[in-house]
């Protein structure tokens, strides 16, 4: 099996970043980018399935939530949200409607 892990720089500027790839097995592992060039692929063969990519977090990124990937999407933090998003609305509502 391939995998292939694609990193692309958006801006202009040059930043040496580090990637850590987890595979489904739990190995990890940490590959290292100087940012030259505006894009740089790591490439795996082997059993194991890439799971998630993410990259270190630079303190100027002006967009963190594009530093990471994962193969199937994570839906329980939404999940989770939208259940405390209902629980203070019904409140809310609730309140409202007894005064």
């Amino acid at each position: 099996m391939r995998a292939c892990i694609v990193v692309e720089r958006l801006g202009s500027v040059i930043v040496p970043v580090d990637v850590r790839i987890t595979f489904d097995d739990g190995s990890t592992t940490d590959e290292h980018w100087d940012g030259r060039n505006h894009w740089k692929r790591f490439e795996y063969t082997g059993a194991q399935r890439v799971e998630w990519a993410v990259l270190n977090a630079l303190p100027l990124d002006v967009n963190w939530l594009n530093n990471s990937r994962m193969r199937a999407p994570g839906t329980r933090g939404i999940v989770r949200l939208a259940g405390r998003w209902g629980f203070w609305f019904q409140n809310l509502m609730y309140f409202l409607t007894g005064l």
